[in-house]
């Protein structure tokens, strides 16, 4: 899924059997299921999360989409999952960013909306850099 590092719809849908039994289907199926609701609920929450993975990795902010009112809300947007499968170290909320606000996990990305966004909103040249075993944007701050 990771070796993707600019984002595709598809990509959402691709990853490793071991990734996809514990990272994707679990989770989507486990609420709904131990909550015993009803079948078409449970296939209306499968086609809702597809939506949400597709259209995350599409690097697009839909317009009308809930999921972009929702990154609005204080949610995780196509930019930041777009980031995160650039620098594969920071922005892991896949619907909300409040996990990586707390946890500091967005630090690097914050700093590239910034460049980006004095940019004038155009894409920002990244610069990679290593730290110990990581490659890092040459805008990450030092911990």
């Amino acid at each position: 899924h990771h070796e993707f590092k600019v984002t595709i719809g598809i990509a959402s849908e691709y990853a490793h059997p071991i990734e996809d039994i514990f990272a994707n289907m679990l989770p989507t199926i486990a609420g709904p299921l131990l909550f015993g609701s009803h079948a078409a609920l449970v296939w209306m929450w499968i086609a809702m999360r597809t939506w949400n993975g597709v259209e995350g990795h599409s690097g697009y902010e839909m317009p009308y989409s809930p999921f972009t009112w929702l990154a609005k809300l204080g949610g995780s947007g196509a930019d930041a999952h777009a980031f995160h499968h650039m620098n594969t170290t920071g922005c892991y909320g896949a619907t909300f960013k409040m996990w990586d606000k707390l946890c500091g996990t967005d630090r690097e990305y914050l700093k590239w909306k910034e460049q980006r966004t004095a940019n004038g909103g155009g894409p920002v040249e990244v610069t990679w850099i290593t730290k110990g075993k990581r490659r890092v944007p040459a805008c990450a701050k030092d911990d």
